[in-house]
């Protein structure tokens, strides 16, 4: 199995954060999720990271904490599935690395709110 350094990005499009937009996150794309899973199950030695990003909309602390809940929140539902959290490092990055360019248009600002899970 040929595994790349990059293996998901997930695009947010809710940009509150609350349990259940997380809840809502997981479940959208709990698919993808359980191949990352799958994937560390099969190879024990992985480590990976999880960053969270958010859009420009906000201050940045403010974005930069969302951002670390999104992310620490992924982290804990592959804890909850049996993947030991050692195994995992979580980083919120706010809007310090934006995936499109801020044009003041809603639905390109939402491409910017995503988690990225990379293998380490």
């Amino acid at each position: 199995m040929i595994l790349c350094a990059y293996l998901f990005k997930f695009r947010i499009l809710n940009c509150v954060y609350t349990q259940l937009s997380i809840l809502n996150l997981i479940y959208r794309f709990a698919d993808d999720l359980r191949q990352v899973i799958q994937i560390m199950r099969y190879k024990p030695n992985i480590e990976i990271l999880i960053e969270g990003y958010t859009d420009k909309v906000g201050k940045g602390k403010y974005n930069i904490d969302l951002s670390l809940k999104r992310a620490k929140s992924i982290k804990k539902y592959f804890v909850d599935q049996g993947i030991a959290k050692n195994r995992i490092e979580t980083k919120g990055l706010g809007w310090s690395v934006p995936a499109y360019p801020y044009t003041g248009n809603e639905k390109e600002n939402a491409l910017n709110r995503r988690i990225e899970i990379k293998i380490k």
